[in-house]
């Protein structure tokens, strides 16, 4: 997955590589709240993810598959 700061909409544009499932569909992304939303290319929530340690943020999609990001 990679995120970037290229505005896109009300977020900033995003995608993934090698993952499955609705995670193919990710086209943006935006923090709201306590939470980081994957949004998929016509701009619907596809996933949620909350901080659960310094750099790491783990969540699931509306299908619940789980989603681990860190850095």
């Amino acid at each position: 997955m990679f995120l970037t700061l290229t505005n896109l909409g009300s977020g900033s544009r995003g995608g993934t590589r090698g993952c499955a499932g609705e995670l193919t569909t990710m086209g943006s992304w935006e923090v709201a709240g306590k939470q980081v939303v994957l949004k998929d290319r016509n701009g619907n929530a596809i996933a949620r993810l909350y901080k659960t340690a310094d750099a790491r943020f783990d969540g699931s999609t509306n299908s619940g598959q789980p989603v681990s990001l860190s850095r």
